[in-house]
């Protein structure tokens, strides 16, 4: 698949975060497999609230035209995922750790750079060549490619980077996250891209969930197609959208890339499955923290309540990879509040399809609405949920 030539997206700027619509307003995501589900109980009179009501429930069945239509999404997501994976990991070893224009959005912690901005630009680019009809949200979009076509058919959810703080550090776990969902709120197709690592893990609705290696391209892409000249040097000085014209000149030609050399049905992949930890107290947590204060110190006691009841905790800096380590067995259970959609969609799904119990929320769910996203396997299910219904109800849901 090769991508037509395209006069770069608008560079998005933080204050376009705060205005931007909610093009899936109303609908809650929907995946097929086991839920958590939190219920707010009524409390006896004059009684305190301690507790939630965490129930298991099973999600929707499995429908076979949207199994169809999803393996044809992931696909596109595959192609825009990897493609992209490449040009970030060739931009990582471009540029290292300097000229990222580095600005912060919600708060001074919280940072975006250039590459986001290229990357979401990339990955917008190739979606809409596929499918030109449908909305592209994520979090590096400004208010007006976020506006949904009338007749969008499907919204297209996109993290460019997840773990920007990793990227920006060069600690290896940052990486794209895409999932597609349609306009009745099903998930139908996503994909993690770890642009580190070059693991790429992706599901769709029905047909599991799946993992493949591929070569990390960065160094050798970098060194064969972009020598250190001056024609290749980044322009000193730069703006932002001066850095973005430049990575979209210096890495522009798709061939270089491997857009298509993976497919979801590819012998190449290995099924993913959650591991079979015995007790809650064996259980190895994945977890993370918000970039607003109030929320770290909310987050942090929730914390306290939890510690003592597992193994020991892991902190990755990328809900998206967080999730997919649950889908992959390298961590058994997952909780963090106050994520945007685009963290977490995709690792949901893949998680749902891997076999995971996963909780659900509003598809326009933003940080400041402090959901908490909680994910286990099956094996702790109910002592996972029985601690979650230990807890005081504000630091649960």
């Amino acid at each position: 698949m090769e991508t037509a030539p395209k006069k770069p997206a608008p560079v998005a700027s933080p204050s376009a975060h705060a205005a931007a619509p909610r093009p899936l307003a109303g609908l809650t995501a929907h995946v097929a497999g086991t839920i958590l589900t939190p219920t707010a109980p009524t409390p006896p009179p004059n009684t305190t609230q301690t507790g939630s009501n965490w129930t298991i429930n099973q999600g929707v069945a499995v429908d076979s035209n949207r199994r169809r239509f999803g393996l044809e999404l992931v696909n596109i997501a595959l192609a825009a995922a990897t493609h992209t994976q490449d040009a970030v990991a060739c931009a990582r070893e471009l540029l290292g750790g300097k000229q990222l224009n580095i600005t912060a959005k919600a708060s001074a912690v919280d940072p975006v750079t250039v590459v986001d901005i290229f990357a979401q630009q990339r990955i917008t680019e190739i979606l809409r060549h596929q499918r030109p009809h449908d909305t592209v949200i994520g979090e590096e979009t400004t208010s007006d490619e976020e506006l949904p076509p009338a007749d969008s058919e499907i919204t297209w959810i996109v993290d460019p980077i997840d773990g920007t703080v990793n990227f920006i550090y060069g600690i290896p776990a940052y990486g794209i996250s895409i999932c597609a969902v349609d306009n009745t709120g099903y998930l139908l197709a996503g994909v993690i891209a770890n642009c580190a690592t070059g693991e790429v893990a992706y599901a769709w609705h029905g047909g599991g969930a799946h993992l493949v290696r591929r070569p990390q391209l960065g160094t050798a892409l970098s060194t064969q197609h972009h020598p250190t000249t001056t024609a290749n040097t980044p322009p000193a000085n730069a703006t932002v959208t001066d850095m973005v014209d430049w990575l979209n000149t210096t890495l522009s030609t798709p061939h270089h890339f491997g857009m298509v050399d993976q497919q979801a049905t590819s012998t190449n992949a290995t099924t993913l499955h959650p591991a079979h930890p015995a007790t809650l107290a064996q259980a190895l947590l994945a977890t993370g923290f918000s970039y607003q204060s109030t929320n770290r110190k909310q987050q942090a006691t929730l914390l306290t309540q939890i510690l003592p009841n597992v193994r020991d905790i892991r902190r990755r800096g990328s809900a998206a990879i967080d999730l997919l380590s649950v889908a992959h067995g390298q961590t058994d259970c997952y909780l963090e509040h106050c994520l945007n959609v685009w963290d977490w969609a995709a690792g949901i799904l893949i998680a749902a399809e891997a076999g995971a119990i996963v909780s659900l929320a509003p598809l326009d769910q933003r940080a400041e609405d402090n959901a908490l996203i909680a994910v286990c396997a099956p094996s702790i299910a109910d002592e996972f949920t029985h601690l979650l219904n230990t807890i005081p109800q504000h630091l649960t849901q």
